[in-house]
């Protein structure tokens, strides 16, 4: 793959009202996140990016339900210094309506994101959230017993 330099803009405060807002904090701090920059999220579409399925539901405790597109993330990246981050699997992202049916704005968001990384839409979006944590779920029995995941496999079957 090689490497390449992305420039863009990240802040936590907005101060401007952008296109569309990637919401890419933990979920811990999605509210937070959220009324610290509530003044220019107006009518903004937000795209949440957070593990778990709780994320949605807070932003539409704070938001229109239209405004929301949610993100299930599935690739493997790395972050270790500021600036930084190394791609360990290029996978894709999946792009759905948590609370409505797939619409223009949703194609139009799709399609901005699929220039960066693969992007597919769901119109079960909540099922692709609930299935991501089902299967990270593994991911605890090789750190708890420094195996592979072929290698616990194998010591269970």
């Amino acid at each position: 793959m090689g490497n390449f330099t992305v420039k863009l803009e990240a802040t936590e405060r907005l101060n401007f009202r952008p296109d569309i807002a990637l919401l890419t904090v933990k979920t811990q701090d999605v509210t937070d996140a959220l009324k610290a920059n509530f003044t220019f999220l107006t009518d903004v579409p937000v795209v949440t990016f957070q593990n778990g399925v709780r994320s949605d539901e807070l932003v539409a405790s704070l938001l229109s339900r239209k405004q929301i597109l949610s993100a299930v993330v599935l690739m493997h990246v790395t972050y270790l210094s500021p600036g930084e981050v190394t791609m360990v699997f290029p996978g894709k992202l999946v792009l759905g309506r948590p609370f409505g049916p797939r619409d223009g704005q949703l194609e139009k968001v799709a399609q901005i994101l699929n220039q960066a990384v693969s992007t597919r839409m769901s119109d079960n979006i909540q099922g692709a959230h609930w299935l991501k944590l089902v299967v990270n779920l593994n991911n605890a029995l090789p750190a708890i017993t420094n195996y592979t995941m072929s290698q616990v496999t194998k010591m269970v079957f």
